[in-house]
């Protein structure tokens, strides 16, 4: 008889769900509603009790209440909140009527409900459908999969058995769903409640044996089902386009689509059964059945009537924005010429079809010409200096390969142009760069004066980031060119402890700069001093920067207690970071000549995983690397 719980409280929690929907509801009815879905599931109990006469009556009153509150507030019938109870009042006056029947010596039947056992299907599966697929439902938390019997026998990452057959205490789905505080599954205090542990132990002890016909079926479709078989599965037929259509499904339906639908429709419990996020899951239907019928008129289709307005309620809900007059233009012409899909693989995403902002503005820029580049840059970098420096006029030097602005005086911008120049001669050949120039439309270099500038800057094109103390510029690169530049804070040409010359950070920020190009992001362990020993080979003692660089860089790695620690993400400060990065450039331009060390760094920038980059340029791992540098730096 624990089978009528269960399903009862995975109505229940059904009803939960759907309470923002109640839109046209009073404070009173939906308090009401709540009130009756809670008298519906104490029904289980009365029939479990075999108290047929008072369950009739406790349904036959719920049943007459949620009708009236559906006539006074006017609610189709359709309405989540009046269907969630009405089916509640269904399943359990099927329950009700199998156990009168089974308190009739003469009807033939099998076993009492009662007697029956634990089934997989009616028992368990709507235990974890309403309490762990929200997290296990595709896979992304510790590679667990809890919406088919084939993902809890798979079991997660671990690859330890969920279940022990036979053994309850034993198997590890009961430990977690039993443990107290840390670990407990479902998290944050939500318990299964001591009807759904026992559903579960028990099954496991008779054996654990699936009753369904599918070990890969939806635990949905067994749960709705209240029984061991699955519903049968749609049919889905996706109409293919002749190449005739005057609307296009990627291009004028799956953008508006994503805007107003998915919202709703999506994941692993969406709006009335309809997942929209691929077109596959959208020709299945939902909870009513198919909503898309290609060979039949529009308004026989119920995902149409609804979004068209031909039927309540309309979509999309909750006074979300509607479709605009084109939106409903192309849908209905999509209808009316048999909704053909033109993006490729039905399984795909709906948002994998429609490009994003940033990659239409990619596409818009991969079609510029070179002097549409430039006249991009110039554009760009002059919008960034007035949002930053309103009230000055920039000097500037234009090369091929440069645009530099600057509130320091036009010679210094020379000075620091053919530095940049010639950094950027080495840089090229050093990475095997043949593009010229470099960066599309050229790389702008913003030169700042003082402190203060440099966090102006940064306030208006990076969102208010921090400078720290430590910082003197930074670069910023996209793959798409979109962005490209530098800011450059002028220390002067004398470099001290704590503080570079300029001429040494400009370095190490046009080498970020060439590493972005990519697009990728390569580790800050490989690339945050990667510049300073490129550039200045050897010059660990002459200059005072880098020579403070490498005693902070020996004092950091004595915290690190493995070599491998040395390559892991957060392991220093960022000044620390800084400097190991610079004396393990500096190790390995010594150990094996500066080509390797630009191919590694090309590697990595490219997405190689840094493992995988030190076997192919090193012929050795990342531990023999960490641990040869360590004994070296110590010397």
């Amino acid at each position: 008889m624990r089978r009528l719980t269960l399903v009862t409280i995975a109505v229940v929690l059904t009803l939960t769900a759907f309470a923002p929907l109640q839109a046209a509801l009073t404070r009173e009815q939906s308090r009401e509603i709540r009130t009756i879905g809670r008298n519906v599931g104490k029904a289980s109990s009365l029939i479990r009790r075999k108290e047929v006469d008072e369950a009739e009556t406790l349904l036959n009153d719920a049943e007459s209440k949620i009708d009236q509150i559906a006539k006074d507030a006017e609610l189709p019938a359709t309405h989540p909140a009046v269907a969630g109870i009405r089916r509640a009042i269904g399943i359990q006056r099927n329950l009700l009527a199998r156990v009168k029947a089974s308190m009739n010596p003469a009807a033939e039947q099998g076993p009492p409900a009662a007697q029956q056992g634990v089934s997989f299907s009616s028992d368990v599966a709507p235990v974890l459908t309403a309490n762990c697929t929200r997290c296990h439902g595709n896979g992304n938390r510790g590679g667990l999969k809890l919406d088919t019997f084939a993902g809890l026998k798979a079991g997660g990452q671990s690859r330890q058995p969920l279940v022990t057959p036979g053994n309850a205490n034993g198997s590890l789905i009961m430990q977690r769903v039993t443990r107290q505080g840390r670990g407990q599954m479902p998290p944050n205090g939500n318990r299964l409640t001591a009807e759904e542990v026992e559903a579960i132990s028990d099954w496991i002890n008779a054996g654990a044996k699936f009753d369904g016909t599918d070990e890969n079926a939806d635990f949905g479709a067994m749960a709705s089902t209240g029984g061991g078989t699955p519903k049968e599965p749609v049919k889905v037929v996706i109409p293919k386009p002749t190449g005739n259509e005057t609307v296009s499904f990627k291009e004028d339906i799956a953008p508006w689509m994503i805007n107003l639908c998915l919202n709703c429709h999506r994941g692993n419990n969406p709006r009335g059964g309809l997942n929209l996020e691929t077109f596959e899951n959208m020709m299945r239907g939902g909870d009513s059945g198919i909503v898309i019928h290609p060979d039949k008129p529009k308004e026989e289709s119920r995902l149409f009537r609804l979004t068209g307005g031909l039927e309540n309620p309309r979509m999309p809900a909750n006074n979300q924005a509607r479709l605009t007059r084109t939106n409903y233009n192309n849908l209905v012409k999509w209808f009316e010429e048999g909704n053909k899909y033109d993006g490729g693989d039905p399984t795909t995403p709906l948002r994998d079809l429609v490009p994003t902002a940033a990659e239409k503005r990619a596409m818009e820029l991969a079609k510029y010409s070179p002097d549409e580049f430039k006249q991009h840059r110039l554009e760009q970098t002059e919008a960034a200096w007035k949002r930053s420096f309103p009230d000055h006029t920039a000097n500037r030097v234009e090369t091929d390969e440069l645009l530099i602005f600057g509130k320091v005086p036009p010679t210094r911008l020379k000075e620091l142009e053919a530095a940049a120049q010639s950094d950027l001669d080495k840089l090229r050949e050093a990475f095997g760069v043949k593009q010229k120039p470099m960066f599309k439309g050229r790389l702008a270099i913003v030169v700042v004066g003082d402190r203060f500038d440099l966090e102006e800057f940064n306030l208006v094109m990076e969102g208010g980031r921090a400078v720290p103390r430590d910082v003197f510029g930074h670069s910023k690169v996209t793959g798409d060119f979109n962005d490209a530049y530098v800011v450059l804070l002028d220390t002067g040409d004398t470099a001290a402890a704590g503080k570079p010359d300029a001429s040494t950070t400009l370095g190490t920020l046009l080498t970020e700069a060439v590493l972005s190009r990519s697009g990728n992001q390569a580790p800050d362990w490989a690339t945050a001093g990667a510049g300073f020993a490129m550039l200045n080979p050897g010059q660990g003692t002459e200059n005072a920067y880098l020579s403070d660089m490498q005693s902070l860089a020996v004092e950091a790695i004595k915290q690190v207690a493995r070599p491998d620690d040395l390559f892991k993400a957060g392991q220093f400060a960022p000044a620390e970071t800084k400097a190991v990065s610079y004396a393990l450039g500096d190790y390995l331009i010594r150990a094996g000549g500066a080509n390797k060390y630009a191919t590694f760094l090309s590697r990595l920038s490219s997405g190689v995983k840094p493992e995988d980059a030190a076997k192919d340029v090193y012929r050795v791992d990342l531990t023999a690397i960490g641990l040869q540098f360590g004994r070296t730096i110590a010397q």
